[in-house]
């Protein structure tokens, strides 16, 4: 499942922009391989909706540990530099930043991971270049130069799986919110927290975002969120 967080554009092509969050533990039931993974990132206006362009942070589980690094959907970066977590130190938190090229398209991103004891690993040492068009498979090359201005960019998450689990058997991943530190973009995002099973998942959340703007002291303010199940199985919804 991915969310496009379609009505919360932003200029990520004029300055430097800073994402953070948190991820809690994967929950990964019998059968399920370690393919399952999550996704959060960029990506600009002109390929929102498909997975040709953008930069993200991935993470995901292998063996006894966690690997997180970031990538561009081009393959035209150095190898990432892959942060690797016991599962003991999860949740953890993340902040990438993105340093757009001045007067120009795309940037650089780096990434730095803190684990719940305070811990920093930073992979900034392999900065991802970002702002290729071609194909999302690593390695496989695309345009030469960066084509794709990020000055209408969006953010996005993924819960994914390449293959299904046993039957009954649950992958859970907790997101919670995301931020940024562009002002026009709302300071809390609402997140999801899904129980996917083996069968077909589709969820769709109306709106994906609520500001409420500045609230006098002593005045309240309200809203609903309409949240609509699309797929054949149960899923828990909650908002982050």
């Amino acid at each position: 499942e991915t969310l496009v967080l379609d009505d919360v554009a932003f200029n990520a092509q004029a300055q430097p922009v800073t994402i953070t969050g948190t991820i809690d533990p994967l929950e990964l039931g019998t059968g399920w391989p370690n393919t399952a993974y999550v996704e959060i990132g960029v990506r600009p206006a002109a390929t929102m909706t498909t997975r040709n362009a953008g930069v993200y942070l991935i993470f995901f589980a292998v063996g006894d540990h966690y690997e997180v690094h970031l990538q561009d959907y081009s393959g035209q970066r150095p190898a990432p530099e892959i942060i690797k977590l016991a599962k003991t130190l999860a949740p953890f938190a993340y902040e990438i930043k993105l340093t757009p090229v001045t007067g120009g398209k795309g940037g650089i991103a780096t990434l730095t991971v803190t684990d719940k004891d305070n811990v920093v690993y930073d992979a900034g040492l392999v900065p991802v270049k970002y702002g290729y068009v071609g194909t999302w498979e690593e390695g496989v090359p695309g345009s030469t130069d960066p084509t794709e201005s990020f000055s209408n960019a969006y953010l996005f998450y993924s819960i994914i799986a390449d293959r299904r689990g046993t039957p009954n058997s649950l992958y859970r991943a907790d997101i919670g919110d995301i931020t940024t530190d562009i002002p026009k973009v709302p300071s809390t995002i609402v997140g999801l927290s899904a129980v996917v099973d083996r069968k077909f998942v589709s969820i769709v959340v109306n709106p994906s975002t609520v500001d409420f703007g500045k609230i006098i002291e002593g005045s309240s303010a309200s809203s609903s969120v309409n949240v609509v199940n699309h797929g054949n199985v149960l899923a828990d919804v909650t908002a982050a």
